[in-house]
């Protein structure tokens, strides 16, 4: 079977109906305020607000290296708007556009109704390029509008509903004579990497270079018969759930329309099959492997799981990375619907293709219309309980807004109880937040910074420009709290705050739910300065994993830190530290011991925090020998003038 045309088609004025067509159903299928780039309220909620606040804290943090780096949404859990599936193509762009847009803005809505009207374009694009034919192109763009997959992505997960770019790399497949040039897929390769990392995997794939072990890959698969198990309230077919926990990854029915004209042309063209599979083996090839991935070790048919087969733990580990496998059956979804068109125009004359065709174009709206329209209504009604959601209205914040830099959520947590209220905050206070909601987080550096925040909240060790929003208030040892710091409930959401002195927060309480547990008594002398509070191995002058201590200076000087490694270290991991959780550059002294300068003011309270994130086995221990907790000795700490 040879798909492509022995001219390149020219261009033709129906691609503009096409696109039309895709607009006009995205107008139809999402309400108003989804649309209007200054309405954003509907995306406070769950991964559509983890979309949303990483785009808007990236918009209004100053650029880092390498560009799309973020840092103050999540801290240590998020480092990128990779991992907040914010669509780095058009973050990035929206950030260099940020003077011309208006504030708030929200870009989620306006994409939804692109991915149609590209998908269209693109769609229009693979009917002409395999057959020639402008109705062939229309018909295809129809059908690509109606398929269930990217409809059912418009509600949160956003940067998903750019299927286009898979029908984008098929349309470079079927380009006629010598294959396209280098630059298109170029092109479409790098826009695939701004969208999602699934996306540029597929596009890969198509271009013939297919190329965290949580240990969930298998969870977010695809059934054996993903493709026939029907939407809820669909027409023409039985609708049964995914098996396990697959959700939206494993979703995949294409309609009845679409099933019916592949049916049909299979059946008008049999013979043709196989020589069509061996003239374009490796695009076959290619989605074969994907759905291979995509079905995963546990098979699941008719809503359950009937096998799991046995995979090593080290394999297990590697294909963790793509946790929602179920998305590598898009090329092959996307595939079967471009043929549903295609192959009917190769192998049928003319009238009789169109007719069939446009006879299951009709069996697929009057398929997918019912469950289609309820999932509209769906997005109405979401976006209206999302949009009236009270978010912190307390005179408080803005009074805290100009005395603080950064929001603490204790204990962290991925996606805690109120995140998004909490998030709005900071955001619109300019202050950083440690915690939110994130595709993807460094779990070790999150469970160390976790440590380090209960411990140092234990020992009253509270950074001053460093607002705290606690869970549970019996985290909270007050007899350990500075003197000036004021505690209290605001807006459903426990409140310390060091050295407040505003409306709506008092003194410490004296009763629960507070703790008192004594306050810790400082086990570190500096020269210079007073010692409030100190956490870590400071007794004998080692300093471990995490350690930490508050100082007032007696004057205006520098703290100088001086600190010496273990010798069972090469001296290629140096500690971070920080003050006032800005970073300290260390200087390598002549003696190998590592000295650290912070300017401090004669008053102002400074927090210093030492992180030293490994740990190591003693010089000439055997192979099992105990990794001990890597500690820093202290070799000198004071404040000069």
């Amino acid at each position: 079977m040879d798909t492509t045309p022995a001219t390149k088609p020219a261009w033709h004025p129906s691609v503009l109906v096409a696109v039309a067509s895709g607009v006009a159903f995205a107008a139809w299928l999402l309400p108003a305020s989804m649309r209007d780039p200054r309405e954003w309220r509907w995306l406070m909620a769950g991964d559509a607000a983890q979309h949303q606040f990483g785009w808007w804290f990236f918009r209004h943090e100053a650029w880092q290296w390498p560009p799309g780096r973020l840092w103050s949404f999540g801290e240590t859990m998020g480092s990128s708007i990779v991992y907040t599936d914010s669509i780095p193509l058009l973050a990035l762009a929206g950030k260099l556009l940020s003077p011309l847009l208006p504030e708030p803005v929200q870009y989620a809505g306006p994409w939804i109704v692109a991915c149609y009207a590209l998908a269209a374009a693109f769609a229009w694009r693979c009917g002409v390029l395999a057959t020639g034919r402008p109705l062939a192109g229309l018909l295809l763009a129809a059908f690509a509008v109606l398929v269930p997959a990217r409809a059912l992505r418009a509600g949160d997960h956003f940067a998903l509903a750019g299927q286009w770019i898979v029908l984008w790399s098929i349309a470079h497949y079927l380009e006629p004579g010598p294959r396209v040039a280098a630059w298109p897929r170029i092109a479409c390769l790098v826009v695939a990497a701004l969208v999602h990392a699934y996306l540029l995997f597929i596009a890969l794939a198509v271009f013939g270079d297919p190329g965290a072990g949580d240990r969930q890959y298998g969870q977010y698969g695809a059934d054996l018969d993903a493709w026939f198990s029907s939407l809820a309230g669909a027409r023409f077919a039985p609708h049964w759930p995914p098996s396990g926990e697959r959700g939206l990854e494993g979703l995949h029915y294409l309609g009845a329309g679409v099933l019916a004209a592949l049916a049909l042309a299979v059946a008008a063209g049999a013979g043709r099959v196989p020589a069509g599979l061996r003239t374009h083996w490796p695009l076959v090839l290619a989605a074969t492997l994907l759905a291979a991935l995509a079905v995963t070790h546990r098979i699941g048919l008719g809503g359950q799981v009937v096998a799991t087969l046995p995979l090593p733990d080290e394999v297990l580990a590697r294909l963790s990375t793509f946790r929602g496998s179920g998305r590598f059956l898009w090329l092959a979804d996307w595939l079967l619907v471009v043929c549903a068109v295609v192959l009917p125009f190769r192998w049928l004359a003319p009238r009789r293709a169109t007719l069939v065709v446009l006879a299951c174009l009709a069996v697929q709206v009057a398929d997918l219309a019912l469950p289609l329209a309820a999932f509209r209504d769906s997005l109405a009604r979401i976006a209206q309980q999302r949009a009236a959601r009270e978010l912190p209205a307390s005179p408080f914040w803005a009074e805290a807004t100009p005395h603080y830099r950064r929001l603490s959520v204790v204990p962290m947590a991925h996606a805690p109880r109120g995140w998004e209220a909490l998030a709005a905050t900071a955001v619109r206070a300019g202050w950083a937040i440690d915690t939110g909601q994130f595709a993807r987080t460094a779990w070790p550096a999150w469970r160390r910074e976790r440590e380090w925040q209960l411990a140092s909240l234990q020992a009253g060790l509270l950074e001053p420009h460093t607002l705290y929003v606690v869970a549970d208030p019996a985290l909270v040892n007050l007899d350990a709290l500075p003197a000036d710091t004021a505690v209290g409930r605001i807006d459903g959401f426990w409140v310390v705050a060091p050295g407040w002195r505003g409306c709506c927060l008092g003194a410490a309480p004296a009763d629960a739910p507070f703790a008192r547990a004594g306050a810790p008594a400082p086990t570190l002398r500096v020269r210079g300065a007073q010692v409030e509070r100190s956490v870590g191995l400071w007794d004998d002058g080692w300093a471990g994993e995490r350690a930490g201590l508050s100082i007032r200076a007696d004057g205006e000087g520098t703290l100088v830190l001086r600190l010496r490694q273990p010798e069972a270290l090469d001296g290629t991991d140096v500690p971070r530290v920080s003050a006032n959780s800005l970073p300290a550059e260390p200087q390598v002294e002549p003696d190998g011991v590592l000295r650290y300068d912070v300017p401090v003011a004669a008053g102002e309270r400074v927090v210093l925090r030492i992180d030293a994130a490994r740990s190591w086995t003693p010089a000439g221990a055997g192979a099992g020998a105990h990794r001990r907790t890597l500690a820093w000795l202290l070799v000198d700490a004071a404040v000069v003038p």
